[in-house]
């Protein structure tokens, strides 16, 4: 069963299912769902690519969304820059005031609380508030954890000869009246996330 799948159930099969006792525990929710409720309530952009689809037109829906141009999207990965034709940016670099999002993967999705776990292996030494306001993140389904305590051990164990520096969390958040906040901090990143699973 897919994520989108659990989203929306089977009409008859939610109308099969008999009414529980109150003895029954009751069910977790599981950790893609959790995620993806705590990801999109804060204001993440949610897109799911469950069938090889072309990621190149997220981008350009993106771009369309929020009137930006390809040159205004950078990415220090330079393997991404060169797969969907954006700006790289290397270690010599800074990022410029013209750029408007930025292209990266991540660690490790934390379902808790919606946040993205990155180091510097994603972000480089650059603080949150320096990164563009947008962010357009890629992961895969499997880069689900429960917790942040849970992604901190899996770290640890990825990188066990060389801890990676930087390590921190990136999430949306949303003012009282739910809209994005406007100044230029972590507060106001445009965060999207393309997840796949193939």
């Amino acid at each position: 069963m897919n994520l989108w799948s659990r989203f929306f159930p089977d009409k008859k099969n939610k109308d099969s299912v008999s009414e529980k006792s109150k003895y029954v525990p009751e069910e977790t929710i599981p950790s893609d769902i959790m995620f993806a409720k705590n990801f999109t309530t804060k204001g993440g952009r949610f897109l799911f690519n469950h069938e090889d689809q072309n990621i190149k037109a997220f981008l350009t829906n993106i771009l369309k969304e929020n009137n930006w141009t390809t040159d205004e999207i950078i990415s220090f990965d330079l393997q991404f820059a060169e797969k969907f034709e954006l700006n790289y940016v290397d270690k010599k670099q800074t990022i410029k005031d013209t750029s408007k999002a930025l292209f990266l993967d991540c660690e490790y999705l934390i379902s808790s609380t919606g946040g993205i776990l990155v180091c510097d292996k994603q972000i480089r030494n650059f603080k949150k508030d320096d990164l563009p306001q947008g962010l357009i993140i890629y992961a895969k389904l499997d880069q689900l954890v429960a917790d942040l305590s849970n992604g901190m051990t899996k770290i640890n164990k990825k990188y066990y000869e060389k801890r990676p520096t930087n390590i921190t969390t990136i999430e949306s958040k949303l003012l009282e009246e739910g809209t994005l906040t406007s100044s230029k901090s972590t507060n106001s990143k445009i965060i999207y996330l393309i997840l796949e699973d193939i």
